[in-house]
Parts: C-alpha cells; sequence; structure tokens
C-alpha cells in the first residue's frame, strides 16, 4: 500500500528501555524500514555512544565524525548558528535519512545533562528545528538503556514513547520503572503518549512464552502490542546485514507493528 502524501505528519517517536538487549535498535530500523516503504520519510537519531543503528544503515560512526549526533548537540550546547540538519547524513533507503551516533556522545553526556538542569532543552531544540525546516513525516529516536537526564531531554522532545521488551523477568518487571519514567517527564511534556510495549525476541514455542505472554498482556492490557517480533535466526541476521524490505517472519512483523502504530497515532 503506497501512502498518498498530502502533508508532512512531524510525528516524533522515542524507542526507550532501561534494559539493554532488549532489542531497542532493531525495532527502530525496523519500523524505519517499514515506514519508508510505505513512502513516508524518516529521520532516525541515533543516541548510543556504540553506533549499532547506525551501522545497521551503513554508517561506521569512527569514519562518520564531522557529520553526527554528537557535533549537532555541540552545535547547539554552544550556540552556534550551524543547523542542526547540516548533520543529518542520507543512507541508502531515499525515504531513511540518520543523525548518526559515535563513542564521542559519551563526552557531552555530562553536558546534556547539566543542560536540563538549567532548563535548556537541547534535544527539544534539535528535533523541532528539524520539523520546522525538514520534510519528515517520522522522527525516531533510538535511545540509551538509561533512566537518566539524558533520556529524559529526549522524552522532553517527542510526542510518543514505545517500550521495546522481551520476555525475561528482569525486562517485563522493568516496565513499570519505565511508565513512571515516562509519567515524571510528562509533567514537563504534556503532549508525550505512551504508544505501547512490543513483546521482542520472543520463542513463542516455549512453555514459559505460553504461560508469560498471557499474564503479559492481562497485566497491561491495551499497552501490549497485538504483534510479537519473534526469535529468529532471520534477527540474528538483521544485525550484520541491516533491516531491508523482504518477505520473511521478521520484517512482516515489523510491518505489522507499523500498522499498529500508524492506527494508535490516527493515521
Amino acid at each position: 500500500r503506497t501512502k498518498v502524501v498530502t502533508c508532512v505528519l512531524n510525528r516524533t517517536i522515542a524507542i526507550i528501555n532501561n534494559k539493554g538487549g532488549v532489542g531497542k535498535t532493531t525495532c527502530t530500523a525496523g519500523l524505519a524500514t517499514a515506514l519508508a516503504e510505505k513512502n513516508y520519510k524518516v529521520l532516525v537519531i541515533d543516541t548510543d555512544p556504540q553506533g549499532n543503528l547506525s551501522r545497521l544503515f551503513g554508517f561506521e560512526p569512527k569514519e562518520d565524525i564531522e557529520k553526527s549526533l554528537f557535533n549537532c548537540l555541540n552545535n547547539k550546547l554552544k550556540n552556534e548558528p550551524k543547523k542542526s540538519s547540516d548533520f543529518i547524513n542520507h543512507t541508502d533507503n531515499p525515504n531513511i535519512d540518520i543523525l548518526i551516533g559515535d563513542i564521542n556522545l559519551t563526552a557531552n553526556r555530562i553536558e546534556v545533562e547539566r543542560a536540563l538542569a538549567k532548563f535548556n532543552f537541547v534535544y527539544k531544540k534539535i528535533i523541532d528545528e528539524i520539523k520546522r525546516e525538514d520534510n519528515y513525516d517520522f522522527i525516531l529516536v533510538d535511545t540509551c538503556p538509561s533512566l537518566g537526564g539524558e533520556n529524559s531531554q529526549i522524552l522532553v522532545a517527542v510526542q510518543y514513547v514505545i517500550i521495546p521488551s522481551t520476555t525475561g523477568r528482569n525486562s517485563i518487571e522493568g516496565i513499570d520503572q519505565l511508565i513512571d519514567f515516562y509519567n515524571n517527564c510528562r509533567e514537563v511534556n504534556g503532549d508525550l503518549t505512551l504508544l505501547g510495549v512490543i513483546l521482542n525476541n520472543v520463542n513463542m514455542n516455549s512453555s514459559i512464552a505460553k504461560d508469560i505472554v498471557p499474564m503479559i498482556r492481562e497485566a497491561y492490557g491495551d499497552y501490549i502490542f497485538n504483534t510479537i517480533i519473534e526469535r529468529s535466526v532471520v534477527a540474528e541476521k538483521l544485525e550484520w546485514n541491516g533491516i531491508k524490505p523482504a518477505r520473511n517472519k521478521i520484517y512482516n512483523a515489523f510491518v505489522d507493528v507499523t500498522e499498529e502504530v500508524l492506527k494508535k497515532i490516527g493515521e
């Protein structure tokens, strides 16, 4: 199904979890690719110093330092005149652009958190500027595993939140912490909306998943996406080869997740 472009949507979504290894990066890339296939224009922002999202889209952060999120943040923190869009890279997908992440992001994390304490909402300034000057339907922010000040900055800047989670005990028990964190950020950003929790990397053939998934749905109700991203060798290959439109179980699941997201935001 091809979207007929009538206006720019300017939807902003943070993909967040304070636990590592739950699939934030894979979900961000999968959602971006499925949206792009529907002819939506997408910007992805890689806030992780490891740069895994950037690698999925063909960038080696060590080689692409000049046009990066790190330099974009510094530009804004120092009130320098360059536009935020000057730091954006194009990917091989004509509908997906990226602000790449690299190890340098660790160097200014303290400055970003200090900026929050001074009510200097630097991520909001960057995202609002990009929304004014660039024609993106969606801006997707892949976050670090943290409930710290930088992720607070991000949730102040976006409209929607998605939480990827495995069915592991630690991951599930962390959902309540994330919802509390989300509610705290809503005190500053009253427009923030939780779209829900995506269950990712689930072995649906295991007896544990068959017991746990219904319990999770009962506990969190409509917060849980209908679509489940199952554990698969294909998913492991995506980490090496990047996510591209292909008719396989994993990509089809991201297409279904994308349809749910569009429905939830009223598109």
